[in-house]
């Protein structure tokens, strides 16, 4: 398994990124892979309710490549998907 820890603060060595460390390095202990990805200075947009997820009744990550999101494996999900 792999844990991917979004740090969304624009400081991309400060106390969000201290947070998400100690996570990393207790999960890491327990033989959980992990990553962690700054997007605090990327113009990330929150849902904007265009229910594809619904009609395609599956996960919808536009654009999750120039964000430096993993392609493989990687699972955003969504509230419309049952």
């Amino acid at each position: 398994m792999k844990v991917i820890l979004i740090n969304g603060s624009p400081n991309a060595n400060g106390c969000t990124f201290t947070a998400l460390s100690e996570v990393a390095k207790t999960l890491n202990e327990n033989s959980v892979e992990t990553e962690i990805i700054h997007v605090g200075n990327k113009d990330i947009r929150g849902c904007i309710a265009c229910r594809k997820c619904k009609e395609s009744k599956k996960s919808i990550a536009l654009g999750k490549e120039q964000y430096g999101l993993p392609e493989k494996e990687t699972r955003i999900y969504t509230p419309f998907i049952r």
